[in-house]
């Protein structure tokens, strides 16, 4: 029971950053949409929705996202942990991400935008996640390891 508590716990709180990041984020992915034809009045008009909507689907990603982890990686260390799983996740959350929290919008608001800019948007945004999530398991990997000590560094002489 402890366990899974704990489980739920880094699940959490993994959740809530997230949807910190992926909120952010978002608004500064629909800062750009006017580049690409949306109206700039439309843009301001969906910045509380899409900072709302990527703080939902950041949570609810970052939520799944640490649960398959806990599935995949059962009963192992994080040092056995491979960095290609880490980046597919992370990619496909930004892709969802994107998907719910400015495509739906702005799509909603009647609006449509070119195919060229969408997929780039989804190809950065996809290449964001790999890079953050990939960045994540090294900063934690890099953190159990043990210190070593310089002996430049070392005083006591």
């Amino acid at each position: 029971m402890r366990v899974l508590l704990r489980i739920a716990r880094g699940a959490f709180r993994n959740a809530v950053l997230w949807a910190g990041g992926w909120g952010t984020l978002s608004v500064g992915l629909l800062g750009t949409m006017p580049l690409f034809g949306l109206p700039l009045r439309t843009a301001v008009s969906l910045v509380g929705p899409v900072f709302l909507g990527g703080a939902a689907a950041g949570f609810v990603c970052g939520a799944v996202f640490s649960g398959l982890l806990a599935i995949i990686y059962r009963e192992r260390q994080i040092s056995a942990m491979r960095p290609l799983w880490f980046a597919l996740l992370g990619a496909g959350t930004g892709v969802m991400v994107l998907t719910s929290t400015i495509l739906v919008p702005v799509t909603l608001a009647g609006w449509s935008l070119p195919a060229l800019p969408v997929f780039g948007a989804m190809a950065v945004v996809g290449g964001i996640g790999a890079v953050a999530s990939t960045t994540m398991l090294r900063v934690a990997q890099r953190g159990l390891e043990p210190p070593t000590t310089d002996p430049l560094l070392v005083s006591g002489d």
